[in-house]
């Protein structure tokens, strides 16, 4: 193909999902037959791309699996049995946020009174936020 198509829409479906669609490239620049599309994805902590593979009929595709709270690249491009056209420009989105997969590491309790505890834990390590901290929660009961 001697085009690229154009994204028209990428957007979130949930925190490691995003929707990706595409304008199909004009048969005239086809040259040959169109076996599909390919778009190609890649995390900012990531330096090679992934793809996907679509049929010629489909102009989007949904991209699961993806990291939570994460910047992703995207673009997409037109193949036939000889090869593949030039990528669409890229498109940057970031996955949505999501709860944090891991408790905070090193809760301690220790009594200050016969009325009150000190708790403290450590931070969340880098990376398991999957999102903006907002803040920590604690719960307690009486035993």
């Amino acid at each position: 193909p001697s085009a690229a198509p154009s994204i028209t829409l990428a957007t979130n479906l949930s925190s490691t999902s995003i929707l990706v669609q595409w304008t199909a490239i004009p048969a005239s620049h086809v040259r040959g037959v169109l076996l599909g599309y390919r778009v190609y994805f890649k995390s900012v902590h990531s330096t090679a791309y992934l793809s996907n593979r679509t049929r010629p009929s489909e102009v989007r595709v949904v991209l699961r699996g993806l990291d939570a709270y994460t910047g992703y690249t995207i673009q997409v491009a037109a193949f036939t049995a000889k090869g593949e056209g030039p990528r669409s420009k890229p498109v940057y989105l970031n996955t949505s946020q999501d709860v944090p997969d891991l408790a905070p590491p090193n809760v301690l309790a220790m009594n200050q009174s016969s009325t009150s505890l000190l708790v403290t834990w450590d931070p969340l390590p880098a990376g398991h936020a999957r999102g903006k901290l907002a803040g920590y929660r604690v719960w307690y009961r009486a035993l």
